[in-house]
């Protein structure tokens, strides 16, 4: 049986490199045009993020997730970042990193094993950021979110505030 094209179908068949090409910039404060971290993707080098960036919340279910970026050299500065985010009333403070190479860390602080940090290490691998940590604050809001509901949140948080970060190209491997 042969399939029948229709224009409906258009979008979905655009190889990935051209959707991702249509990424959303926003002016920087000197004039100049900043890149969101999707949209280097879509230009298919690495790179890290420019400065500390907070998302906007995202609510569910009366729980608030919200998002932090930074740079970080390492795993331990990721961790540092990650654990200054603990503050009362904050549940869980999950988070991701990944540096050069094949280095990369995950925790999930809590939360059902594979919920919270691997979906955030994802959307780091996605973006194509590198040396630079995302943790994600959880106050829990009194309705449990399931395995998935948890997986999904804690991946479009991160992804809302990788829109948000301003990037900039990633140099060569310091440790080579």
């Amino acid at each position: 049986m042969m399939r029948m094209w229709h224009a409906r179908n258009a979008v979905a068949t655009l190889p990935l490199r051209q959707l991702r090409a249509k990424a959303w910039k926003r002016p920087q404060q000197d004039g100049k045009q900043g890149e969101s971290a999707s949209g280097a993707a879509a230009a298919g080098g690495d790179v890290t993020v420019a400065g500390e960036c907070i998302g906007p919340e995202n609510v569910i279910k009366g729980s608030v997730f919200v998002a932090r970026i930074a740079p970080a050299a390492d795993e331990r500065e990721a961790r540092a970042f990650a654990k200054q985010l603990k503050e009362p009333g904050v549940t869980h403070s999950c988070w991701a990193y990944r540096g050069y190479g094949f280095d990369s860390r995950a925790s999930d602080d809590g939360e059902p094993r594979g919920t919270a940090g691997e979906p955030i290490l994802q959307a780091l691998t996605e973006a194509n950021v590198r040396q630079a940590v995302v943790a994600v604050t959880r106050v829990y809001g009194g309705v449990k979110l399931g395995t998935g509901g948890l997986f999904h949140a804690y991946g479009d948080t991160a992804r809302s505030v990788l829109r948000e970060a301003e990037t900039k190209p990633l140099g060569p491997d310091p440790r080579f």
